[in-house]
């Protein structure tokens, strides 16, 4: 079973900081990162379009009730 950080390369995300856990896709027009926020316990997804001088497109940020309600209706669908 491969770790999350292997499946996190796979998909051309980096690791860019340790504490707390960011990681970061850069695909040449956005930045996209992952924050795993340790005092809240959530998952913060930010993106920034670099052609406008990297300003913030948008965010969000997901519970682990919600991660693990996502990942049970993708079982439920099949798609794992």
């Amino acid at each position: 079973m491969k770790s999350a950080r292997e499946l996190f390369e796979e998909l051309d995300f980096y690791i860019t900081k340790e504490k707390p856990l960011t990681y970061q896709n850069d695909d040449g027009g956005y930045i996209t990162q992952y924050l795993f926020n340790p005092i809240t316990q959530c998952l913060q997804i930010t993106e920034w379009e670099e052609y406008s001088n990297n300003k913030p497109q948008g965010g969000t940020t997901l519970r682990l009730k919600h991660l693990r309600a996502i990942d049970q209706q993708i079982n439920e669908l099949g798609w794992k």
